[in-house]
């Protein structure tokens, strides 16, 4: 084994459990650790109303704040792969793969939404670019699997992510955070303050700054990387000048740069030129790009978000509105050599803007008939400039591939209408039936234009052909829905069977080849046209509780099939999207158990054999088949000032492919987490050291074929899993 110690892994892993599952955190409000173990029903609000996750008829995760504290989560990619049947990795060029149960939107098409979308406090984000937002703040996570279209809308068709931050409270509190990464270098500081105007009127302001180097080690130019430094702000006002009228004003900025990546060679023939590096996932590359900083690639992203959520009481309904803006612009430099040679490289500009308004109503729970119904408008428009410039010469007659450059630019205006409604009927106390529809009316207006840039070659003028800015329209209507049955069959359990339709809609791809210059053919043709894809989700469960609540249990079964699913692929001169067909079918099992006083365990796995089934038969992207992860937390008072608490988690990711060809794949990964540390036993301070795969276990998160036709097809390009990271943190209260 590389870069890890093998048989203390498996035996910390055998200690644990013999086990392989997921953790699933809970959010619950702690004071001290007698209170910290007392189970409480965690309530979502997934489905757009508080209710415990116990009435939820589908599978949510919550990620809580305790959690992500204990675990040392800073960003979304780290917390995503806490949940099970979840995947989230970036390709080079920050292209995003997440999958949930083996399927979601594969990474590099920006033209269009991800399947899994996500929410901060309601809004919806609606390009994956938003994704990797400056993360801090936060109060939990909701991660909802399965289709989701009633209630939360397009581009939901394979699950949802949502984030929710703290609000003020009615007395002036706060907390300041900071510390260093210890093994790969930098630091990291963020803090938050509450200061009510008065019972009504509450403000809330949070930032964060942070400055972390990456787990890849470039012999070429010294450094670790990927460097990432964000810097985010976030003013929270909320106004309740009396019960049941409420009114909450938010804004976020975030600025997010990234130099460097973790992509390397690897050889398993022994063909790599020595000058590229040696071959092996090990953490160690050797590359440069002289139009980047540092001789690293480098992204830059500044994004504002902006959301206002009026909630008036109309006799017992609730009138909610929710007005939303969000914005972003960057500017990316990509090595695509991924070597020394600094002659393949993209340059990519990209400015966004949306705006979103819903408005719904929403009826008393507790009736034997309740119903929530709405409307939902959104407005985006998109611009996006990519220059792709080769300098790898290979003579083929009648000229020279691989060697010039271009340019695509893109345009696009979206405009979507929705109106939904959802219900839930109590055929009796404990049989509870919920039905919901939602037609949507989506309309695409976009440009594509391809400009040569000299030489002009055989590859910018025959392979990749220039066309001129060419008009194109894409539009979609469509009806989704969900329905559901629960029955409680005592109050400890609740069994549940459900199924949704979704969709994703398609569109234009601004990354296609269009080999024959007309960008309005469908991509199997040779344009950049891709249809709507439609997820039909059955799920059957059952949650719910034992010991007098000692121990809680999820178990669920799934069968996901998408129709036109939006495949895309790299085959080392193009990006490729086609319309297949895919399925997605397994079981997932979770649970938390109070061991005594001072001792949790949680955990859960999940199964999930994911496949595309036509045209031709074969594993789908970004899906391993197993899951999961396991953990032992533990919390005592050694003294009536200080509390001691440790945890230990093992991850456990079976092997996947990351591209059609199915050489390029992932092995196995099993991290070990470990943290533990010394708090006060009202919170008032913390002093946390934690570590993330202490053993090194190494995976590629991404494997792709480089852009360099003189190397030799067996070698890979692949970017090894985060690292071991070690950090020291300390945490202060008032």
């Amino acid at each position: 084994m590389t870069r890890h110690a093998g048989l203390a892994r498996w035996a910390f892993v055998a200690m644990l459990s013999s086990v392989s599952g997921t953790t699933v955190a809970w959010a619950q409000e702690t004071t001290g650790v007698a209170e910290q173990w007392v189970d409480e029903d965690i309530v979502v609000t997934a489905q757009k109303r508080q209710q415990s996750t116990k009435n939820v008829p589908a599978t949510v995760a919550v990620l809580g704040e305790e959690l992500l504290s204990r675990a040392g989560v800073k960003d979304l990619f780290q917390a995503a792969v806490l949940v099970p049947g979840t995947t989230f990795s970036r390709a080079p060029d920050d292209g995003l793969q997440l999958t949930i149960r083996g399927l979601g939107t594969p990474a590099r098409t920006q033209s269009f939404d991800q399947s899994v979308a996500l929410f901060l406090d309601g809004t919806f984000l609606g390009k994956g670019r938003l994704y990797s937002n400056a993360f801090f703040d936060i109060e939990r996570i909701e991660v909802i699997k399965g289709t989701q279209s009633t209630l939360l809308g397009k581009n939901t068709s394979l699950g949802a992510i949502s984030i929710v931050t703290k609000k003020p409270g009615t007395v002036v509190e706060g907390y300041v955070s900071g510390g260093a990464e210890i093994e790969n270098g930098g630091g990291f500081v963020e803090g938050a303050v509450t200061l009510p105007a008065s019972d009504a009127l509450r403000f809330r302001f949070a930032g964060k700054y942070s400055d972390v180097k990456g787990w890849v080690h470039n012999d070429l130019t010294g450094g670790n990387y990927p460097r990432d430094r964000d810097i985010g702000f976030r003013s929270t006002a909320v106004f309740e000048p009396q019960a049941g009228f409420d009114a909450t004003l938010s804004y976020q900025y975030s600025n997010t740069r990234r130099i460097g990546n973790g992509y390397q060679f690897v050889d398993p023939d022994g063909l790599l030129p020595g000058d590229l590096g040696d071959g092996v996932l090990d953490g160690h590359k050797s590359s440069l790009v002289s139009q980047g900083e540092q001789g690293q690639s480098v992204h830059r992203i500044k994004s504002h978000i902006g959301n206002l959520t009026v909630n008036v009481p109309l006799g017992r309904n609730v009138l909610t509105s929710v007005t939303s803006y969000a914005s972003y612009d960057l500017g990316f430099v990509d090595d695509f050599d991924f070597g020394a040679k600094d002659a393949t490289y993209f340059l990519r500009a990209e400015d966004y803007h949306q705006f979103a308004q819903e408005l719904r109503i929403t009826s008393p729970a507790e009736d034997r008939f309740s119903y929530l119904a709405g409307i939902f408008y959104f407005n985006s428009d998109w611009e996006s400039a990519e220059t792709q410039i080769y300098d790898t010469p290979l003579a083929i007659p009648p000229g020279t591939i691989f060697q010039g450059g271009f340019r695509n630019d893109f345009t696009q205006k979206t405009k979507t209408i929705s109106v939904f409604a959802s219900t839930t009927y109590k055929f009796t106390d404990t049989l509870r039936l919920n039905l919901g529809l939602r037609y949507t009316d989506e309309k695409k207006d976009a440009t594509y234009g391809r400009v040569a840039i000299a030489p002009f070659t055989f590859w910018n003028q025959i392979v990749n052909p220039p066309f001129a800015v060419t008009p194109l329209e894409f539009q979609d209507d469509f009806v989704n829905g969900n329905a559901s049955i629960q029955f409680d069959v005592s109050p400890a359990v609740t069994v549940y069977a459900g199924y949704g339709r979704g969709t994703k809609t398609g569109g234009f791809a601004e990354s296609a080849q269009v080999v024959l210059a007309d960008p309005a053919l469908p991509s199997d043709a040779g344009g950049s046209s891709v249809s709507s894809e439609n997820a039909d989700a059955f799920e059957v469960g059952v949650k719910g509780s034992a010991f007098d609540r000692a121990l809680n249990f999820e178990l669920s079964a799934f069968l996901t099939k998408v129709a036109n699913f939006q495949d895309t692929t790299f085959t080392g001169s193009s990006f490729d999207t086609s319309n297949v067909k895919v399925r997605s079918a397994g079981v997932e099992a979770n649970f938390r158990a109070r061991l005594g006083s001072s001792f949790r365990l949680e955990g859960a796995v999940t199964y999930a054999d994911a496949k595309i089934t036509a045209p031709i038969e074969r594993p789908v992207a970004g899906a391993p088949k197993w899951t999961g992860n396991i953990g032992l937390l533990f919390d005592q008072d050694i003294s009536s000032d200080v509390s001691f608490f440790a945890n230990a988690y093992v991850r456990h990711r079976s092997s996947m492919i990351h591209q059609r060809v199915l050489s390029f794949r992932s092995e196995p990964w099993t991290p070990v987490d470990l943290a533990a540390g010394l708090k006060a036993p009202d919170d008032r301070w913390e002093i946390r050291l934690s570590a993330r795969n202490v053993f090194n276990d190494v995976s590629a998160d991404f494997s792709g074929p480089p852009a360099d036709p003189t190397l030799a097809p067996s070698i890979r390009v692949d970017s090894p899993s985060p690292l071991r990271s070690v950090r020291l943190e300390g945490t202060f209260r008032f």
